[in-house]
């Protein structure tokens, strides 16, 4: 069997007739209207088909995809029914769900007659197909299910099988991160789950935030990132989960695969403190290892009189536990939770002006912009904007820890304005959300015209939360000077960027530790010592996105698309 000539697209004449040729001679008994549809399907494709194998191939792919997408719609038309009492529905449901049609086109395919669990990882099947491995799907389905939490498993079933999984994808695909990121967003836990006492000759101490506890070896090939335990205020013990990856379903976040993942670990982890509670540091990593969360664990010196003592913090909580999720986002999915959620949300008397702030300068910028690029650069430039505010208390905090009393928590507040921190630079986040010429230029103009008007909210603003810490001993004018700087080189550095036609990231520079920022600087933002950059697909940028509590985490993960 032989083409008459190369199929190049758009031929459309020709094309639709030698297709019709081919596949009705391959596939005795296929309908006209498939064979259209294909057709159609294939007009959005780039490649020009050479002979009747290429052609078979790419037939037999979109068959199956068809197939397997038909199949599922069945299944969740059966689930609906079995909710009903008419027999009739289920009876009529369960006959389509067992059609020879249905069963045999799976088998030939080499797929589990199981269609919903195969539809579910279709994008996965898709990238394998990409690189002619969908056959390894099948065989390793058990292990990826449990590395998605997808069933009735346990902790330490999907810490054990994500693990494998990731070896198995660093495999599969040679280690090709932007590859696997096509097809998967990745999420790192973390908790803090317990109170900790220091006793230091027969005196009970407490360690500076962020003090490093324990690490293990790195969780997989992929991520040469370990599991950590470290401090937080108020004698809390946080651990850090390396990143987890989780495949897209139906090419969107798969969020119940998350929220399963989140919520299982959650009550892993209050579990493990209380059958630690009252033991020494060695009793906890013998738990935490029982659970499959790192092995073997390195103990630092500062932990090796600390001890678990009764919950201070978060005993409200059903389990005591208090969370934070990153994962990898756009620009676009962070601006969608915050215009939809987070603006209504964040709440607090003492540090609103963040709030009052982002929405007098969102408002200012509104009326110019038309585009969905634009407005989604818009809402990050804002919120960047609005948490430079917190400079003053931060320059107070670094140089008079002592004096700055109750406006410490600043430092985490500025993070926690809307539930969501996004842990890169503001000229990232905003050069990252404008691809195209027009959106550029937009936002480009937008802040022309109305750079006076940033200035002065910015001003007027920054008054009152410099005001807030100027009755506390150690405050300075110097601080709110800075701030002000700030602002101005936030504004100059992403017009700098929108110079250029395209976005280009700049990866951020891990010269800033905590507590140790400097202002005015370079226009990057506040809290540099949280960026992270990642290895994006192609045409797309990702962001760690970081949900500071339990209700942004719930609201994000329980959005439908």
């Amino acid at each position: 069997m032989k083409l008459e000539r190369p199929i190049k697209i758009n031929d459309s004449a020709y094309q639709m007739s030698e297709v019709m040729r081919l596949i009705k001679t391959m596939n005795p008994g296929i309908s006209i209207d498939g064979t259209a549809n294909f057709v159609a399907d294939l007009c959005t494709s780039n490649n020009t088909i050479k002979d009747a194998p290429t052609l078979n191939a790419l037939w037999n792919n979109y068959h199956c995809k068809t197939i397997i997408k038909g199949s599922y719609d069945v299944l969740c038309d059966i689930e609906r029914a079995n909710n009903q009492t008419d027999l009739k529905i289920q009876s009529y449901y369960k006959s389509l769900e067992n059609t020879a049609l249905i069963q045999a086109a799976l088998k030939n395919k080499g797929f589990n007659p199981r269609v919903y669990s195969i539809y579910r990882y279709l994008d996965l099947w898709e990238a394998l197909s990409k690189f002619n491995k969908a056959q390894l799907l099948l065989p390793n389905l058990e292990m990826i299910k449990k590395a998605h939490a997808d069933g009735a498993y346990t902790a330490q079933e999907v810490v054990t099988n994500q693990k494998k999984y990731q070896n198995w994808l660093s495999h599969t695909f040679n280690g090709d991160m932007k590859v696997i990121m096509s097809c998967h967003r990745s999420v790192g836990f973390e908790y803090e789950f317990a109170t900790y006492n220091l006793l230091d000759k027969g005196e009970t101490k407490s360690l500076q935030a962020h003090t490093m506890i324990g690490y293990t070896h790195a969780y997989s090939k992929l991520y040469q990132i370990p599991f950590t335990l470290e401090t937080d205020t108020h004698n809390e013990l946080e651990i850090g989960f390396p990143p987890f990856l989780i495949v897209n379903c139906n090419s969107k976040i798969n969020r119940k695969s998350i929220k399963k993942m989140w919520r299982l670990f959650k009550k892993a982890m209050h579990h493990i403190y209380l059958q630690s509670k009252n033991g020494c540091i060695s009793g906890l990593i013998d738990h935490l290892q029982s659970y499959q969360l790192g092995n073997p664990w390195t103990i630092t010196n500062a932990a090796k009189t600390l001890k678990i003592t009764k919950r201070k913090k978060h005993r409200e909580k059903k389990e005591q536990v208090y969370s934070h999720v990153n994962l990898s986002l756009t620009t676009a999915e962070v601006a969608a939770y915050i215009k939809n959620h987070g603006v209504s949300t964040y709440r607090s008397e003492r540090y609103e002006y963040f709030d009052e702030t982002y929405r007098q300068l969102y408002a200012a910028f509104k009326s110019h912009i038309n585009t969905l690029e634009g407005a989604v650069a818009i809402i990050h430039l804002c919120k960047g904007l609005s948490s430079l505010l917190a400079i003053p208390s931060l320059l107070l905090l670094k140089e008079n820890p002592q004096h700055l009393q109750n406006n410490r928590g600043i430092y985490s507040t500025v993070k926690e304005v809307y539930g969501v921190w996004i842990k890169d630079s503001i000229p990232n986040l905003v050069d990252s959300s404008l691809k195209s010429k027009i959106s550029r230029n937009e936002v480009k103009q937008a802040i022309h015209k109305e750079q006076k008007q940033i200035g002065a909210i910015m001003e007027c603003q920054m008054q009152k939360a410099f005001e807030i810490i100027q009755k506390i001993r150690g405050a300075v004018s110097d601080h709110k000077e800075a701030a002000v700087l700030e602002s101005k080189n936030m504004i100059k550095a992403v017009k700098n960027r929108l110079e250029r036609d395209y976005p280009i990231l700049l990866k951020p520079t891990m010269t800033t530790t905590y507590r140790k920022e400097n202002f005015p600087s370079n226009g990057n933002g506040v809290r540099k010592e949280t960026y992270r950059s990642l290895i994006s697909p192609k045409d797309m940028y990702f962001h760690i996105a970081e949900f500071r509590n339990d209700v942004a985490i719930e609201l994000f993960l329980s959005t439908q698309e």
